[in-house]
């Protein structure tokens, strides 16, 4: 989808060239009124949803896009919640040493470099199979497999925190509440990238 960055600027003009065209529009006044009014009432409800998803508003599915958007697409690609699911984390368990282990391709390392030292010297990040007090899931490269993995960990693990975009999850918290066993699922597992 980035390649859309590189033919956005002609999406632009073609954009402009509409808008200059219903503004000329002298033929029918009730149909130009019509049309301009639908594209600042489309406009409004674009700020609003901007407004209402900050800080995470990378992540847009339109209606055609359906429910469950972690099931069909790569949710936060870019990692934008992964912070703030730290920042969660800090702000409800007062612990010295927090572990926190990534389900799947989380990068962690940039999320921690915006953290205060103090945060930072709190959170211990686990990469193997070691019991962790947290794992994050942020339902990027969700294949079918991993979906069923996904639905047993759920099974025996408490959701601790979801942070969702229009009722959708875009990365989960879970609370451990008993070890993470590599055999849990049939050797299957969420992997994380090394």
């Amino acid at each position: 989808w980035r390649h859309f960055y590189f033919i956005y600027p002609c999406l632009i003009l073609i954009a402009v060239a509409g808008f200059r065209f219903l503004l000329n529009f002298k033929k029918n006044r009730i149909i130009q009124a019509a049309f301009i009014g639908i594209l600042l009432g489309n406009m409004l409800f674009n700020a609003t949803w901007i407004v209402k998803a900050h800080p995470l508003s990378n992540v847009y599915f339109n209606i055609l896009a359906g429910r469950s958007w972690w099931s069909k697409y790569e949710v936060d690609y870019w990692g934008m919640a992964t912070y703030h699911s730290l920042k969660y984390i800090l702000a409800h368990d007062q612990r010295e040493l927090i572990t926190i282990k990534p389900l799947q391709c989380i990068n962690l390392d940039v999320s921690l470099k915006l953290l205060t030292k103090e945060e930072r010297d709190r959170v211990r990040v686990l990469r193997d199979d070691a019991s962790a007090d947290y794992m994050l899931l942020n339902y990027i490269f969700m294949s079918p497999e991993q979906a069923q993995v996904w639905k047993k960990i759920s099974s025996d693990y408490t959701v601790f925190h979801n942070i969702k975009v229009d009722g959708e999850p875009v990365i989960s918290i879970l609370k451990e509440d008993i070890p993470l066993v590599k055999n849990v699922v049939n050797g299957a597992a969420l992997s994380y990238c090394p």
